[in-house]
């Protein structure tokens, strides 16, 4: 899959192209990616709940906490490994499967 960025088109299209050939079991797949006024990222969906609503309804015990926090840093580690860093990681953007 590469960028459909235009001739001449933004210098981050090279780098969005590497975030769809990440492959990690706890990193949603680039389904694909264009240029329109700005970078649009087209993810696979995810059935379940983001981290921030997750803990506002259920809380989250310490052994549970250590889980996420490995397979969140297990991720982020694969991406660094491959040059890309997230620049925005938040409790919205961490999304729990049932």
């Amino acid at each position: 899959m590469r960028p459909r960025a235009k001739p001449g088109g933004r210098p981050c299209a090279r780098r969005c192209s590497h975030y769809s050939k990440l492959h990690h079991p706890h990193i949603a797949h680039c389904l694909d990616i264009f240029d329109s006024e700005r970078m649009v990222f087209v993810i696979e969906a995810v059935d379940g709940m983001c981290l921030d609503d997750y803990l506002a309804n259920f809380g989250i015990a310490e052994d549970e906490a250590k889980q996420v926090m490995q397979q969140l840093l297990s991720a982020v580690k694969h991406c660094h490994e491959n040059g890309i860093a997230h620049r925005h990681i938040s409790l919205r953007h961490v999304m729990l499967q049932a």
